[in-house]
Formats: C-alpha cells, structure tokens, sequence
C-alpha cells in the first residue's frame, strides 16, 4: 500500500491559492502557503492515512469516472474544512517491488499536476525525477520508463496537486499504474492482477534535504538569490 498525506490551503490569501506548479505545491506541504486545512480526522500522528490498495482517486468518486480506470474512491481529506477542491496538494509515499530488471513504462493520470521521484528518500529536494506534468489540466496521461537495474525493493513518491478553483465544480483525480508489454493499464498495487507492480507503505528512509532555494530546474533566478 501507501502512506499517504493529503494538504489543502483555503485560498483567501493569495500565498495559498495553487498556481499549478510543483515548486508551489512542495512548499504548500511545508507549511509554506498557510495552516493545512485537509480533513485528518483518521490520519495518524504525522498527518498521514494508510492506503491498503490503489491510487485511483477522483473528487467526484459516485458521480463521475474520471481517467482511464473505473471504481474511483475519494481523496483521503480532500476537500477539507471547507468545501473547496482546489488549493490542494498530496504526497504518497511507497516502496515499489519491481520483480526483475528490465524497462518499465510508468503513468500518471492527473488533474492538474504530478511528480514521481525515487531514491534512498523521494522526499530529497534532489531526489532523482522519473516523470512530471508540472502544470494545469484536466485528466490526462504522462508516461514514462524507467530502467532498473536489479529486481528489488524501490522507495518511490507520487506528488499531485489541483489548482485554485472554485467551491464547485472544480474536477480533481490522480491515478498511478504501469503498462504491460500488450499495453494494458495496470494500478499499481491492483491485488486482483498479477501482473500488477506491488506496493509497500513502511520501510526505513534516509535522512533527506527538505527545502533549500533555488530548486534544481529553477529559471530566471535573481542574482542576489
């Protein structure tokens, strides 16, 4: 499974309105851009819930099916004390279990934006990218491959985030899975296919470069920065 933490500003201040980016979105997880105001009535001490499945979340679960898989279930506290959707960002963390070396073909269904990373600790401002859609959206694909290089054990993370939008209306879902050799979508962590890829929520971590300024990437630095 995963551990998953869910954040969301409510935007009456513009320093916690979602701007789609995903520089904005690891600050708002600090604490960067106002109080997380994100329903964490069943979240654990460190404000996290514990995901035993898949990650096929959509804002609208019961009403509308969004992305490429049907069985949507809600974001863990989103929306929050307020009934916005939008503002709101979440961190999933997991160890994923590819069974052999080899290519993987990874995707992201998003609305708006994702990043997934990898290493000793994803969490690592440095840690290496495996693929991002670093904007706005509706529901949409990215994929990417990725090389491993013996069967193991990763620690992997998938950060996601919707836009500033309003009380209503404003659609919001991620979904993680890989592609099979004869294309077919797979949820990671699906328990029901066996050629899904397996997902892990506990293990050690390292210890990891939280926040620093500029990010790796940043364009049109000032100098004095």
């Amino acid at each position: 499974g995963f551990r998953v933490w869910p954040y969301q500003t409510d935007g009456t201040d513009p320093s916690g309105q979602q701007p789609n980016t995903i520089a904005w979105t690891e600050d708002q997880l600090l604490g960067l851009h106002g109080a997380n105001i994100a329903d964490l009535f069943g979240a654990d001490a460190s404000g996290s819930y514990t995901n035993l499945t898949v990650i096929n979340y959509n804002i609208e679960a019961g009403t509308t099916e969004r992305g490429n898989f049907t069985n949507d279930v809600f974001f863990p506290g989103i929306p929050g004390t307020t009934a916005m959707t939008g503002n709101s960002s979440m961190e999933a963390l997991t160890f994923l279990h590819f069974p052999a070396a080899g290519v993987y073909r990874i995707g992201v269904n998003s609305d708006d934006g994702f990043r997934v990373t990898a290493g000793k600790n994803p969490r690592d401002r440095f840690a290496p990218i495996l693929g991002e859609y670093n904007g706005g959206r509706g529901a949409g694909d990215t994929l990417f491959d990725v090389v491993v290089e013996q069967a193991g054990y990763y620690p992997c993370r998938l950060l996601w985030e919707n836009g500033n939008g309003e009380l209503t209306g404003n659609s919001a879902s991620c979904e993680w899975f890989t592609l099979a050799a004869d294309g077919t979508k797979v949820l990671i962590n699906d328990l029901s296919n066996p050629n899904a890829i397996k997902a892990y929520y506990a293990g050690p971590l390292s210890t990891y470069v939280k926040w620093l300024n500029p990010l790796p990437g940043a364009v049109n630095v000032p100098v004095a920065t």
